[in-house]
């Protein structure tokens, strides 16, 4: 199921880089940049983005007062592409 979201951001903490503890991928480091969100319907959440995703969200500039446009093919949201509409 497709999964669709307009949102405005909030906050936008990061990107921070922080090191993997456990798992094959234990003691390297990867980037987490976190994310407060909110809807037309004043919904609010929390993303936290990470490895490529953050870096390419974080190039891209997002900060507080821009509105996105996140799109996902699962409902967990594990793979999200992702559009910067509008810049506050």
């Amino acid at each position: 199921r497709k999964t669709n979201v307009l949102a405005a951001v909030l906050e936008a903490d990061g990107p921070h880089i922080v090191r993997v503890r456990r798992g094959p991928e234990a003691g390297r480091e990867v980037s987490v940049l976190r994310l407060a969100l909110s809807d037309a319907a004043g919904g609010l959440t929390r993303l936290a983005a990470s490895r490529d995703v953050a870096d390419g969200w974080a190039d891209a500039g997002v900060r507080r007062g821009d509105v996105v446009h996140l799109e996902s093919e699962s409902v967990g949201l594990t793979r999200v592409s992702f559009s910067l509409l509008l810049r506050a």
